[in-house]
């Protein structure tokens, strides 16, 4: 009896093992185990292909639902992809897409003309872009009814080699939109360029829209290029440092540079050492003494490049590191009034912005330089000078420069000294 017990194990425990080994699964469907690297190809399958390198996916949201969450997504060639809504990337993976290695041209992922939506939703988890070129171009450069991404509980990351362009939308964010509290982007390098909203009231729509609180951290890269304006802040956080560019864009009407549009009551917050260039707009505070940022510390040698669009403002800092804007020194030539003067010493007089210093230079007719004086305005915005020698009769040219904060404004005189 012990024998026959023994043996019926041992036959169980055979059967058992030829089920493991042969792959019998008893009607449960087999699927293929995700993989760290799937590569996608214009020639793939997502019905016969198994995401090797030998045999790609067609697309990447098959890809997508076969990559392991850490894993890469290598695109072998120039691919499209179709918006559809019912394609969400919501599964809470981290991943990247970028040209598979040994491809010598970056490839590019094109809009599939059968759909005119937005080509990625990215509703949770996290996207990395580098080295790749996603286009958005519609009919050849129709009005889509979406743009390139859509981020909400997630995070997308821009890296070098990276472009996003060609999107033409009626939304707000033509490339990007950042829809929730929750939306983070990160650009370290790429370029987001080429993309146009559709004209709304006030020309602005931004290529990169931060909206409901969300963020977007801008440390690398170029925004340029784009018509409705580069960066498009409504609320949420716009963080600025390192050596991104954001210039170039303009308004729908591309009559104005429209490049950081701090929409309300928003600012910018830059948080380090900034080297790149980034034109702003604040609305409603494109003033002397407007309020449009607010930086980590107050010693960063950053603010010269925080340009004022089409404007002479120039950003300086305020209390607690508060960013305004201050206008360059305003100078006025107004003793000698006539164009004529009888007295070969005359007194010159005028007035300045207050704290400016007034550098003088005095020409003959000939062009040789006779005289340099100068000069502090006074608390009153007021200054004078007298020439250190006597002028001789002739005519000559004074050039007197205010200069403040490394700002200069220049007004010229000519005048002709005259023998009574």
């Amino acid at each position: 009896m012990l024998n026959d017990i023994n043996w019926r194990k041992i036959g169980m425990m055979f059967l058992i093992l030829s089920i493991v080994f042969t792959g019998v699964s008893f009607g449960t469907p087999v699927s293929y185990a995700a993989s760290s690297e799937v590569y996608v190809a214009s020639n793939g399958s997502d019905t016969s292909g198994d995401g090797t390198k030998e045999n790609p996916y067609a697309t990447l949201y098959t890809a997508y639902q076969n990559d392991n969450s850490g894993g890469t997504i290598y695109v072998l060639d120039n691919i499209k992809t179709l918006s559809d809504t019912n394609k969400k990337y919501n599964l809470n993976k981290i991943f990247t897409i970028t040209t598979a290695p040994g491809v010598t041209e970056t490839a590019v992922i094109e809009r599939n003309q059968a759909g005119n939506g937005t080509l990625f939703d990215l509703n949770t988890g996290q996207l990395t872009l580098k080295n790749i070129i996603i286009d958005g171009t519609y009919q050849g450069g129709a009005l889509a009814q979406g743009r390139i991404i859509n981020v909400y509980d997630a995070q997308l990351n821009i890296e070098e080699g990276t472009v996003l362009r060609n999107s033409y939308s009626p939304f707000v964010g033509s490339a990007i939109y950042l829809g929730q509290g929750s939306a983070v982007l990160k650009m370290t390098g790429g370029e987001i360029t080429g993309n146009k909203g559709e004209k709304n009231q006030s020309n602005a729509m931004g290529a990169v829209y931060i909206g409901s609180g969300s963020k977007f951290l801008l440390t690398g890269g170029r925004i340029t290029n784009n018509i409705g304006g580069g960066v498009d802040l409504v609320s949420g956080t716009f963080d600025l440092s390192g050596n991104a560019t954001v210039m170039g864009n303009t308004d729908w009407g591309q009559q104005k540079a429209l490049n950081v549009f701090l929409q309300g009551k928003t600012n910018l917050t830059l948080s380090g050492e900034f080297s790149g260039k980034a034109g702003i707009t604040a609305q409603s505070r494109m003033a002397a003494g407007g309020i449009f940022g607010q930086a980590a510390t107050g010693d960063l040698a950053s603010l010269e490049n925080l340009i004022a669009d089409d404007s002479s403002l120039y950003a300086i800092y305020g209390a607690s590191n508060e960013l305004l804007w201050k206008a360059p020194p305003t100078v006025m030539i107004e003793q000698p009034a006539g164009d004529k003067v009888f007295n070969s010493k005359p007194m010159f007089e005028g007035t300045s912005t207050a704290g400016s210093t007034i550098t003088v230079e005095i020409k003959d007719k000939a062009g040789n330089v006779v005289d340099t004086p100068t000069v502090t305005v006074d608390a009153d915005g007021k200054w004078t000078f007298t020439p250190t020698n006597d002028l001789t009769d002739g005519e000559y040219t004074v050039a007197v420069t205010a200069t403040i904060d490394g700002k200069s404004t220049k007004a010229e005189k000519v005048i002709t000294i005259v023998d009574e």
